[in-house]
């Protein structure tokens, strides 16, 4: 199975998105799937360090001149950190959707919200959306959010009625190492 996902890191977004996709994408790759990864060549990217971890990565401009406040739909105190307009984002996308045919796309992104992802939507079979701010509507299968303390019900309203929601710390996405060292803390 392939599993596209679809996050950024920057100096400003910093690393913890990119960080816990490839924490899930290890996992994956570890039981026979290919993770690809589609982000955005912004300072402090990270593209090296997926790589190194064995990850296919396509890397788009990042092209300043195009950036637009106008967030994927509703409120979004994020948008700028996308790098360019939502819309651009999604074309771009969308050609690397399409080349890659992946069985699920993950997005794990504050700048992006159901505009975007309603408009891949017809061209993925899942689509899954990491998130923990529980501020915006969604169009997704399944939404992860590992805030300790979150409820299922902060999500009411902003997902499709048939989406799963995984909510709270016992959904948190770990490296394996936490694992191998958990008895030894203890």
């Amino acid at each position: 199975m392939t599993i596209l996902f679809r996050v950024d890191a920057s100096i400003n977004i910093g690393s913890g998105h990119v960080m816990r996709c490839l924490a899930l994408a290890d996992y994956l790759k570890s039981v026979g799937h290919k993770c690809v990864f589609l982000c955005r060549a912004h300072e402090g990217n990270l593209g090296n360090y997926i790589l190194k971890a064995g990850h296919q990565l396509y890397l788009f401009k990042n092209q300043k001149h195009l950036l637009c406040d106008e967030p994927s739909v509703g409120s979004n105190i994020h948008s700028k950190w996308l790098g360019v307009h939502w819309m651009l984002d999604v074309e771009e996308s969308l050609d690397i959707i399409r080349d890659v045919e992946p069985q699920w796309l993950i997005v794990d992104h504050y700048a992006l919200a159901n505009g975007w992802e309603a408009k891949v939507r017809p061209f993925v079979e899942n689509l899954m959306v990491i998130d923990d701010l529980a501020d915006r509507k969604h169009e997704c299968d399944i939404l992860l959010d590992q805030t300790f303390a979150r409820e299922e019900k902060d999500y009411a309203g902003k997902v499709p009625t048939h989406c799963k929601v995984l909510s709270g710390a016992q959904y948190s996405i770990l490296r394996q190492e936490f694992f191998k060292w958990r008895e030894t803390s203890l």
